[in-house]
């Protein structure tokens, strides 16, 4: 309730859990595979990279090595194991190489962004207060042309 002195809380109808780090840091990956028959290479070249736009060529010497772009996600929404593989890894940096059913694997980060916790701009709120503004005056201004007019039906 407003009041003279300022704003009274007479109930409190939601609560609302603070914003987890990890789940407003959108982080952008590629992924690189190769055979396991070319181990030793593969990682030599995983530990040289230092930039998305790098791992191309770095890996065009490890034959059958594929670059896969995983785009940008929400660490939230990564898998558990994903997101143990990525933890701690700086960026423009592989992660250690890991054996699967396929052969070899590693992923890079490319780059981590801070969604800031999903708060709008202060520009975006000056813009919604504004429309607001402008949708009540547009109705008020309707509500009284039709009050004030006379409708004639032949």
């Amino acid at each position: 309730m407003r009041a003279p002195g300022g704003v009274y809380i007479v109930a409190v109808r939601e609560k609302r859990a603070g914003v987890d780090p990890a789940s407003a840091t959108s982080v952008s990956l590629l992924q690189v595979t190769a055979p396991a028959t070319s181990r030793t290479l593969f990682e030599r070249q995983m530990r040289r990279v230092d930039g998305c736009d790098t791992v191309q060529r770095l890996v065009t010497n490890v034959s059958g090595a594929q670059v896969v772009e995983l785009g940008n996600a929400l660490e939230s929404d990564l898998s558990p194991e994903v997101r143990a593989r990525i933890n701690g890894v700086d960026d423009a940096k592989a992660t250690a190489v890991i054996e699967t059913p396929n052969g070899l694997s590693a992923l890079i980060v490319c780059a981590r962004q801070s969604a800031g916790g999903g708060l709008p701009s202060r520009q975006e709120i000056e813009n919604r207060l504004f429309d607001q503004e402008m949708a009540m005056l547009s109705q008020r201004y309707l509500r009284n042309l039709r009050r004030d007019s006379t409708i004639i039906t032949r």
